[in-house]
């Protein structure tokens, strides 16, 4: 075959790739980027077992692992639901956050839960969380974890992390242990519109 032959298809294949799902802001890197420290008294440590996503159109990571929730400000009222399951022993936080790359590092604090035995999540935990067309978020908290935290009332603003729409971010959920320093966390991406 013709070397310029071979290098136009080539060509027209990097360009097609680039064009899927909205090029570069579309693009996913999904891994199993689940961070947890084991160590002596990890028995009582929590332990964030899983975590998924359902999106603006109702369609959850737990149904396809593969799937990216992709979230509208103006389909269902941008609303999307989180929930988990933990294996813990005390009272522990949960913590949204959200980010532009798959790590704890430089995330955003959206809001934070109090959760434990008698508390609204304890071993299991569901949330709502809205994405708003002024890109900012806010999660309906019970229990608030932190006094000077409320994203119901100050919703969180990320706009200078969105260069253009679709963007790619990740959402951030960190369990910290009441009684230690300990947390640990995992990531999603989020496709937003």
């Amino acid at each position: 075959m013709n070397k310029g032959i071979l290098i136009f298809i080539l060509l027209l294949a990097v360009i097609f790739a680039a064009g899927c799902k909205g090029g570069v802001h579309g693009d996913v890197y999904v891994e199993d980027d689940h961070h947890h420290d084991s160590g002596s008294p990890a028995d009582t440590w929590p332990y964030l077992l899983d975590f998924h996503i359902i999106d603006s159109y109702g369609i959850s990571t737990e149904d396809d692992y593969y799937h990216t929730p992709e979230l509208d400000p103006y389909e269902a009222e941008g609303i999307f639901d989180v929930y988990w399951d933990a294996d813990v022993v005390n009272d522990y936080i949960v913590e949204y956050r959200i980010n532009d790359i798959p790590a704890i590092d430089g995330s955003r604090l959206i809001d934070a839960e109090l959760c434990g035995i008698g508390l609204p999540c304890d071993l299991q935990g569901w949330q709502i969380c809205q994405y708003n067309a002024d890109f900012s978020m806010s999660c309906d908290v019970s229990t608030q974890a932190y006094e000077d935290i409320n994203s119901t009332y100050d919703p969180l603003y990320f706009d200078d992390l969105v260069s253009a729409l679709p963007e790619t971010l990740y959402f951030v959920m960190q369990v910290c242990d009441t009684l230690s320093s300990y947390c640990e966390y995992d990531t999603k991406p989020l496709l937003l519109y």
